[in-house]
């Protein structure tokens, strides 16, 4: 019966010796030959006919492999299932095993040797009380930015009519452009038109254009009419010509004259107006589509602010739980199942990799304390708000319940969310165990503090992957 022997190297490490004798495989081996002898084809003989010895002399290491390697998996497998709680990575060859010698005609005794990787026991999860205080971010919402917001929605479903003369800075106009040499037209130059939103034109331009109508008439730079376009949308959108070296060919000035103007009329504040503005929800007055608006803007600034705060709780979380890895082990694992990767490669990511590791055996400490699980309902409710964020929140149940069963058919996806469900829930129960300071902040502070806050943590974690690096390499 094939032996296991683990020897306990540190608490991080253990040797794990199996032991193989003949009598564990011999019987297999035996059949594995006659199956050969019986079905393989041999010149000089028929079919089923060639000598056992000969048989064994072609195919006996490999049968003789084959069958010591099923053993040897197999109670390889029945170790890892009574470490799978804590181990790291996966077994690998233990730089004390020797060669291996299968000789078919005299079946012996085989000694596999495996290092494996443990992870430390955690007893209990530090740093999860009152005394950890965290900021809070919290924007402060002006009627102003609501009085946009709203603004934007009534334009949306208004209606839309043509005007001739008075253009304002939402309005869109048409233009009919012609390349220009000098002050005139260029003789079988450049001819495009394209539509452009006033509130979208270069300050200079944009001034020129507010009050005057239909056949206005001016000179301009067509790389520089829209704010913020590239040179690759102004040949696409505004020149039309997608051809880089066509393009090049084409002068920078252009003469334009509107021949159209578009102009929305917001909606009205009624009750049609709630009904088609938000469709899913029970709003029938301006009061309540105000305080809808709010809640979304909140809901949008918060996620940026939590975004941030729980990179904070995970590095508070690993300094105030120091683990020990098996290093040594760890970096030999990476190399042994990654032959693409260099020494050099792994030495400058394990950093990084070693934090991860850390961070997942102590996440799923604070799971298992937490009792945090997932059930169906709150996956379709996943599903249903990353739906809604995708196509809109007015999508009618029918066309939901298919989203949720395409979703549900890829694998990759569906581990993903889940993974974001439960960070999500984990992120809340270690808001419930800290100390939040909230601060109320205006939209520029805001964003702002969000600002430093990135970079304070990125600075933090830089620097510590920059002393880890430097220790190890002291270490060398």
């Amino acid at each position: 019966m094939a032996e296991i022997i683990r020897e306990k190297k540190d608490p991080q490490n253990i040797l794990c010796k199996i032991t193989i004798e003949p009598e564990d495989y011999n019987k297999d081996f035996q059949k594995e030959l006659k199956k050969y002898q019986q079905e393989g084809n041999f010149k000089g003989f028929r079919k089923g006919k060639a000598p056992i010895g000969f048989v064994r002399k072609m195919y006996g290491k490999s049968a003789m492999a084959n069958q010591v390697n099923k053993i040897l998996q197999d109670k390889l497998m029945e170790v890892m299932q009574e470490e799978l709680q804590r181990l790291l990575g996966q077994p690998i060859p233990s730089e004390s095993q020797q060669p291996v010698d299968f000789d078919p005609e005299t079946p012996g005794t085989f000694e596999f040797h495996f290092d494996m990787g443990l992870s430390p026991e955690i007893d209990e999860i530090a740093g999860l009380n009152s005394d950890a205080t965290f900021e809070q971010p919290m924007l402060q919402i002006p009627d102003e930015m609501i009085d946009k917001e709203l603004e934007t929605i009534r334009m949306r479903v208004g209606e839309s009519t043509f005007i001739e003369e008075n253009i304002e800075g939402n309005d869109m106009v048409a233009i009919d452009a012609v390349e220009l040499e000098g002050d005139t037209p260029k003789e079988n130059g450049w001819e495009t038109n394209f539509t452009v939103l006033v509130n979208d034109m270069v300050e200079d331009k944009k001034e020129e254009m507010l009050g005057k109508g239909v056949d206005f008439t001016f000179d301009f730079d067509i790389f520089n009419l829209e704010k913020d376009l590239s040179d690759d949308l102004v040949r696409k959108h505004l020149l039309k010509e997608e051809d880089v070296e066509k393009a090049a060919a084409i002068g920078h000035s252009f003469r334009g004259t509107v021949r159209q103007i578009n102009r929305r009329i917001p909606a009205e504040m009624n009750e049609d107006f709630f009904k088609q503005a938000f469709p899913s929800e029970e709003i029938t007055n301006e009061e309540e589509a105000r305080e809808f608006l709010k809640s979304n803007i909140e809901k949008y600034f918060n996620s940026q602010a939590d975004s941030i705060l729980w990179q904070f709780f995970r590095q508070h979380l690993i300094d105030h739980n120091p683990l020990e890895l098996p290093d040594d082990f760890l970096k030999r694992w990476l190399l042994y199942s990654n032959e693409e990767l260099t020494k050099t490669q792994m030495e400058n990511e394990y950093p990084v990799f070693a934090e991860n590791t850390k961070w997942s055996l102590i996440k799923r400490k604070l799971l298992d304390d937490f009792q945090i699980t997932i059930n169906d309902d709150e996956i379709n409710a996943a599903i249903q708000e990353a739906a809604s964020q995708r196509f809109g929140s007015n999508l009618d149940p029918a066309t939901m319940a298919m989203i949720i069963s395409h979703y549900r058919e890829n694998e990759e996806q569906m581990e993903t969310l889940k993974e974001d469900v439960i960070t999500d829930k984990l992120f809340h129960k270690i808001k419930e165990h800290v100390t939040l300071t909230p601060v109320l902040l205006s939209q520029e502070e805001f964003v702002d503090r969000i600002k430093e806050m990135k970079e304070s943590f990125l600075k933090k974690s830089v620097k510590q992957e920059t002393e880890i690096a430097e220790s190890e390499s002291e270490n060398e």
